[in-house]
């Protein structure tokens, strides 16, 4: 692996286990961000699979290190890993709005996905499993306490990612145009 894709990870792994673990420093274990997922989205858009599952994957174990690590660690890194190579196959979408939808829908997979698979680690069966899943993000199930938590957890994480998009694609065209001399900025541009 190249230098500059290990800077990167570790770059965008530590900003993203920093503002996991001052997220849980300032309201504790209250979820109305998956961090993690937004830095694996945004880094799967920008990046490719294989950098964004790596920084899925040492996200949710170092953090979890400190928040405490369990089965969950490596059934969420597992995952994140798999989703990003979804967020590849949509990243040439360039409406905001599809953008929204898809990250949000690929967020609700996670949170579903990720209490099926404890729910059946933990013995409870698939179909049972299931409805707690899905029930679970409206209201509070097997040790929950908020209602309607999963909603809200999946639109702030989709509007996050999509601010980190494109706030990114801001500041590359700004600088772009900072980059071009006088005379490239005036010049009138070819039509092909």
């Amino acid at each position: 692996m190249k230098t500059q894709a290990l800077t990167l990870i570790s770059l965008l792994t530590s900003l993203a286990v920093t503002l996991r673990l001052l997220k849980h420093a300032i309201v504790g274990s209250f979820q109305f961000i998956n961090i993690p997922l937004c830095f694996v989205f945004f880094s799967s858009y920008y990046f490719g699979f294989r950098i964004a599952s790596i920084i899925g994957i040492l996200t949710f174990i170092i953090s979890d290190l400190f928040l405490g690590i369990g089965i969950w660690s490596v059934t969420n890194s597992i995952i994140v890993a798999i989703l990003s190579l979804c967020i590849v196959c949509i990243r040439k979408i360039k409406s905001k709005t599809y953008l929204f939808v898809s990250f949000y829908l690929l967020s609700l997979a996670y949170d579903i996905t990720s209490s099926l698979i404890l729910y059946i680690i933990f013995g409870i069966n698939f179909y049972t499993a299931l409805i707690f899943s899905i029930i679970g993000l409206f209201m509070p199930i097997q040790g929950g306490y908020v209602i309607g938590i999963g909603p809200l957890t999946e639109i702030s994480t989709s509007l996050i990612t999509i601010f980190m998009i494109y706030g990114v694609e801001k500041r590359i065209k700004i600088k772009e145009i900072f980059l071009k001399t006088p005379s490239q900025i005036n010049e009138p541009k070819s039509s092909k």
